[in-house]
């Protein structure tokens, strides 16, 4: 084979893979079993129900692997229960850290939200701010949609089902990476995602249709519009929250997962299972396990 038809045939892959639109992709290598990488969506309509090429994928595995533990608390080690709890909870009043104003619009906001009614809850406990606001983007979405029905969840309930060991990849390092977080910045994105309410619920249903159609190509340019971060972020705090979110959120926690994932791949077919956005762009793991020699083929729906 001449170096330009390796070349040609290299670039034609290349296009192949990031034009494909699925939530699916096969992962290869010499010497070592099939496995599958999946993007997920931690939350979905009650209605909703895992596409076929996921299933399949599942299916053809041995062993599932999601972003973390705590989803099944019974490998929760007690002492990360009790750090975790420390970085969530403070000792001060709600109204000292949310401000008497802002308390008072967001409990307003939840307690007339059908998706704000845990949050609500949540914040009898004194919570810190960062941990409302992580969790505020779910309150845009309609009454049907719940947590316990996330791909993830219905990926773990499948796997016991089939007697399929479930593993994570992390378990407190992203919210070491919250918790570190400015909380005036914080504070702002509160108040700033509150204020475009209305625009917050269109795009969070229009990011989920495209899941939901695996219109992957058309779903990240929609999560990457810098348009869009008007609608939850304060002009002031745009270039802090977009490093956060590239650099901590997604490039880090690839970085630190793709040694842990080789190794699963390395040791018998496996599913790795993380958010959609993990697996897209110059740091996703599609690029970063091809730059690890794996070759990754997309699973069409």
């Amino acid at each position: 084979m001449t170096k330009l038809l390796a070349f040609i045939l290299l670039l034609f892959h290349a296009v192949c893979v990031f034009a494909a639109d699925t939530l699916v992709w096969k992962v290869s290598k010499k010497n070592e079993p099939t496995s599958y990488l999946v993007g997920t969506m931690h939350v979905a309509p009650k209605s909703f129900r895992l596409p076929e090429n996921i299933r399949q994928s599942l299916n053809k595995s041995k062993v599932l692997v999601l972003e973390t533990d705590l989803l099944d608390e019974t490998k929760i080690k007690p002492a990360d229960m009790v750090q975790m709890m420390y970085l969530m909870k403070s000792s001060w009043s709600l109204e000292q850290m949310f401000g008497k104003q802002r308390l008072n619009k967001l409990r307003n906001y939840l307690s007339h939200n059908p998706q704000g009614q845990e949050l609500l809850l949540l914040l009898g406990g004194r919570p810190r701010p960062w941990v409302i606001w992580s969790e505020l983007e779910y309150t845009f979405l309609p009454a049907e949609f719940s947590r316990n029905n996330g791909i993830d969840e219905q990926l773990q309930a499948q796997a016991k089902q089939q007697g399929k060991s479930v593993y994570g990849l992390e378990t407190l390092e992203a919210t070491y990476m919250f918790a570190a977080l400015p909380e005036e910045a914080v504070l702002r994105s509160i108040d700033t995602s509150l204020q475009h309410e209305a625009m917050n619920r269109k795009l969070m249903q229009q990011a989920w249709k495209l899941y939901a159609a695996q219109k992957t190509t058309a779903l990240m340019q929609l999560l990457d519009d810098p348009n869009n971060e008007q609608y939850s972020v304060a002009p002031q705090d745009r270039v802090l929250m977009k490093h956060f979110s590239d650099e901590k959120i997604i490039k880090q926690r690839n970085l630190n997962w793709l040694p842990k994932i080789q190794s699963y791949l390395a040791k018998q077919p496996t599913t790795i299972a993380v958010g959609a956005a993990h697996l897209f762009g110059q740091n996703g793991l599609i690029i970063l396990l091809q730059k690890q020699g794996y070759t990754v083929l997309p699973v069409l729906p």
